[in-house]
């Protein structure tokens, strides 16, 4: 065991690595994906994944189809960071779930898509259409690494001691017991403690690395699916606040 942790975090660092390497380039392939929702199970709510990153993230089919193999109707929507900030992503999916007729709907925000989710949760009564709101790495606690990105609006809004993560952290979420946060083991890009809502669940991934933890770790959407099926005897009520 002494021997065989530092190898897999070896290897899950080089993917990694691997990972934001390619990012930008593997974007020639997004026309060729297949993006559009398919027909689920009757018994299954209906999943969206929310991203809020400067372009499409390719890799993102990997968890679009593992939801759809399990029998789930997948939407998958992306908010440009550079074009919006968090509460006009917020509106955007608000109109997007309105506009789409959407109910018993599972939120599962990827990275910054977890902040627009829950900003329209809390900020635009998306309850009344939402099962769970679960979050994967996503900075309620800011961006140790958001300072390197692009856009002034974009930094103010991911730092740590800035006013936005700070009135995050300082509201009370309307619904703690139907949000799940997860997390890295080691997420170098927003910290793995800046991943957490106070009062929500929980929940750290036997990973290292942002970025594989939201698009190829085949546990952490394992995980997400049992967190829904968890969910069957929590009534939905589309009366809620």
């Amino acid at each position: 065991r002494c021997y065989t942790e530092p190898m897999q975090s070896l290897l899950q660092w080089t993917i990694e690595i691997m990972l934001i390497v390619v990012h930008f380039p593997l974007s020639f392939v997004l026309p060729f994906l297949n993006w559009s929702p398919q027909a689920g199970r009757a018994d299954k709510p209906t999943v969206v994944l929310v991203e809020r990153w400067i372009e499409r993230n390719p890799l993102h089919i990997f968890p679009k189809k593992f939801f759809e193999r399990l029998g789930y109707s997948v939407h998958s929507v992306n908010f440009p960071m550079l074009e919006t900030t968090f509460d006009q992503s917020a509106r955007e999916l608000r109109d997007y779930i309105n506009s789409h007729n959407l109910r018993d709907v599972v939120l599962i925000g990827l990275s910054n898509g977890g902040v627009t989710s829950y900003e329209y949760l809390q900020k635009h009564n998306g309850w009344k259409n939402t099962r769970l709101l679960i979050t994967i790495g996503s900075p309620f606690g800011g961006a140790i690494l958001g300072f390197l990105l692009f856009g002034s609006h974009v930094k103010q809004e991911l730092d740590p001691q800035g006013s936005f993560v700070t009135q995050l952290q300082e509201q009370k979420p309307l619904h703690p017991e139907k949000i799940y946060c997860f997390s890295a083991r080691v997420d170098q890009m927003v910290g793995s403690a800046n991943c957490y809502l106070p009062g929500a669940h929980h929940l750290e991934i036997d990973v290292v690395g942002h970025n594989l933890l939201h698009t190829l770790w085949k546990p952490t959407f394992t995980k997400v699916n049992a967190c829904i099926e968890g969910s069957k005897n929590s009534s939905y009520n589309n009366s809620s606040v």
